[in-house]
């Protein structure tokens, strides 16, 4: 069966975000990536501090000051090549297909990285404005990927992403997976793979089709739902698609070359990739050690919107920086 891509297009203005006040301390002032969108897949725009609410150990945390932000973005995508997946063809020539339609989307003046995985990093190409490089490599992957043979160690290869390619922090750096969902090989454990991209200020972002049930246990190892609160904790969204009929990942086109319902799934976490709110907030404490905490919004109809925030915040140690 034949797997048709999304086409469409995608247009973007660079908007400058406004400039934080003066950080007294950086630990209790922070800058978290926020999404509110409609039920359709809309960014709800013209939010103000009044139209949220977060506590931190039930003691309330202010929010000082809201602002949309479609700068350009830096995005490392990570595909896994593992031996289930590039044995079934549709599903590959998916996943890579995910991944090139990505890279035609991202905002003008956003940079792209690249690296495919097994136990290890097989290929890597670092952050480049030069979006060409990345779908040339793309559409050689297209072809197949014979060379690569074995599981894949997606906590191995996302740590080791994290640690190299975002050197100073940026509010908006995200790394997308593409991945079967499952690790039972890394050596980084999810505790560590969640510490860095907290400290890091990375977004992890993930695309997988439903191999096992979400709530399946993998000892020492990474579940469909294990993948889904690190993304969540990260302030990411990840889907795990359910296949079709016959068992493959979904088209996310039709024949006209309109999005599916799974296309739409897609397209909307693009649109969070690249669209989100600056949200200033002040907390009421330190802390050493990831916590986690609640934000939600106010004054709206939460049955209409969706939300999507970092679910921890990195401890005190760690903010000496702060993101830009």
């Amino acid at each position: 069966m034949r797997w048709r891509r999304i086409t469409f297009a995608f247009a973007a203005m660079a908007l400058a975000a406004a400039p934080l006040r003066g950080q007294s301390d950086p630990c209790l002032r922070r800058t978290v990536p926020v999404n509110v969108l409609t039920a359709k897949g809309e960014t709800v725009t013209g939010l103000t501090p009044e139209n949220f609410k977060a506590s931190f150990h039930r003691k309330a945390v202010k929010i000082v000051s809201v602002t949309q932000d479609e700068t350009p973005r830096r995005v490392v995508i990570v595909l896994g090549a593992s031996t289930s997946v590039i044995s079934q063809k549709h599903d590959w020539k998916a996943y890579v297909g995910v991944a090139q339609d990505l890279t035609q989307v991202l905002p003008p003046g956003s940079s792209v990285g690249f690296a495919v995985f097994t136990k290890k990093i097989e290929r890597n190409i670092p952050l480049t404005s030069d979006r060409a490089k990345i779908q040339d490599e793309l559409a050689k992957l297209q072809s197949g990927a014979k060379e690569f043979k074995g599981r894949t160690s997606l906590r191995d290869a996302v740590f080791a992403v994290a640690s190299t390619e975002f050197d100073t922090s940026q509010v908006g750096d995200t790394i997308y997976a593409i991945t079967d969902g499952i690790d039972s090989s890394s050596a980084t454990s999810l505790d560590e793979l969640r510490t860095i991209l907290l400290e890091k200020h990375v977004r992890l972002f993930a695309f997988s089709r439903q191999v096992i049930p979400e709530d399946s246990f993998i000892e020492g190892g990474t579940s469909p739902r294990d993948l889904r609160e690190l993304v969540e904790s990260s302030g990411g969204e990840a889907i795990n698609m359910s296949p079709n009929a016959l068992g493959n990942v979904p088209d996310l086109a039709d024949n006209l070359g309109k999005p599916t319902l799974e296309g739409l799934l897609v397209l909307r976490q693009f649109r969070e990739i690249f669209a989100f709110n600056r949200v200033e907030i002040e907390l009421p404490e330190r802390f050493e050690k990831a916590q986690k905490w609640s934000f939600d919004t106010a004054g709206l109809d939460s049955h209409d919107v969706l939300l999507t925030y970092p679910r921890s915040l990195a401890g005190c140690a760690a903010t000496t920086a702060g993101p830009r």
